[in-house]
């Protein structure tokens, strides 16, 4: 995701980042660590850490806050050769993320549209 800025009805602009990152409720990290898969694609922890230049455990609590809200997909790797912890793969399903997001927009509109309509006509 480039970053890209939209102006709200109030004259204020923000980052898209900033906005996906308000409404799934992660860090603007997380929102970071899914640009990097959305543009290289499938994706290790350690790959990621590499990229983004910092810690694998920040790495790793940001992909499991992005898997856990439905965002990325992980899948283990097959490779039978190696012995210890499984290495996953991580990656974003753009098709998938793009129905998601503009759903779940469909969903806050809908409550704002209920609240206004409730709070406003009474």
């Amino acid at each position: 995701m480039p970053t890209t800025k939209v102006k709200l009805p109030g004259g204020r602009e923000v980052e898209i980042q900033e906005v996906l990152s308000f409404i799934y409720n992660v860090p603007r990290s997380d929102i970071e660590v899914l640009n990097v898969l959305q543009e290289r694609g499938s994706l290790t922890t350690d790959e990621i850490a590499e990229l983004l230049k910092t810690t694998k455990p920040s790495i790793s609590k940001a992909l499991n806050n992005l898997v856990k809200k439905g965002l990325i997909t992980r899948e283990k790797e097959r490779d039978v050769s190696r012995k210890g912890r499984p290495t996953y793969i991580y990656k974003v399903d753009r098709k998938f993320l793009t129905e998601k997001i503009l759903n779940d927009l469909k969903t806050l509109n809908q409550e704002l549209e209920n609240w206004v309509k409730g709070t406003l006509s009474n």
